[in-house]
């Protein structure tokens, strides 16, 4: 089987100023993934940018979604990734109807 080479690989993160996102996502860095993160507030993730980040500044771009609802709220932060992650499911999944996380799932793709 074919190697995938990380270097040419950019990987979407939803909600990257949250737990288990901000750790996948620095986790993804140090592999030489670039990353795309969400967050609904930029002002939130900008010590993360100055921080734990600051090696990686060149690989990773932050895209402000302050209304997740909205049609078309992440069409600007999917061009150009390679695959999706939304770590929040694992942790809200028995929180709300799988149903439920399937339609928002599916909304946020289109």
């Amino acid at each position: 089987m074919a190697q995938i080479s990380s270097s040419s690989k950019t990987i979407l993160i939803t909600g990257i100023n949250g737990y288990i996102a901000s750790v996948t996502a620095l986790h993804l860095l140090r592999k030489g993934y670039a990353v795309i993160g969400t967050c609904r507030s930029r002002a939130r993730v900008e010590g993360m940018i100055r921080g734990a980040y600051k090696e990686f500044s060149d690989r990773i771009t932050l895209v402000e979604v302050t209304d997740m609802t909205v049609p078309g709220a992440f069409d600007e932060a999917v061009k150009g990734a390679w695959i999706l992650s939304q770590p929040v499911f694992i942790i809200r999944f028995f929180n709300v109807y799988f149903f439920n996380i399937v339609q928002y799932a599916l909304l946020l793709t289109q």
